[in-house]
Formats: C-alpha cells, structure tokens, sequence
C-alpha cells in the first residue's frame, strides 16, 4: 500500500478491482446518517466538500431562525 496513489472511496466500489470468478463480490456498507445529515458525494461532485456545503449550510441557519426566535 505503500505505493497506492488511488482514492479509496472510489477503488473500493469499482467492480474491475474484484476477483468474481468464484462468484458475485457484496458490498455493504452501513453508516447512521441523521435526518440533516449530508449524503456522501457521487465522483462526478466536487471533493471540496467546504465548497458544496456551504450555501446548504447558510440555508438550513436561514430556515431555522423563526424556530430560534
């Protein structure tokens, strides 16, 4: 690994990186993900996530001011 100069996010679900001759990989994954949560980022997103939460972030402040006050 030492070597390994890929992003692991992506690698880990690409299906070329698996042996399936002895039949079909699964991949699971399970994280709690809250209901304001943000979802984890497809490859065609940017990867500056600061970038993209940003406005979302301001958003969510903007619509909880009437509940705040």
């Amino acid at each position: 690994m030492e070597t390994y100069e890929g992003i692991p996010e992506f690698d880990i679900a690409d299906h070329l990186n698996y042996d399936i001759r002895n039949g079909p990989v699964y991949l699971r994954f399970h994280t709690p993900i809250g209901e304001d949560d943000t979802l984890p980022l497809p490859p065609e997103h940017s990867l500056n996530h600061g970038k993209m939460t940003w406005e979302l972030e301001r958003w969510t402040l903007f619509k909880q001011l009437p509940q705040m006050l």
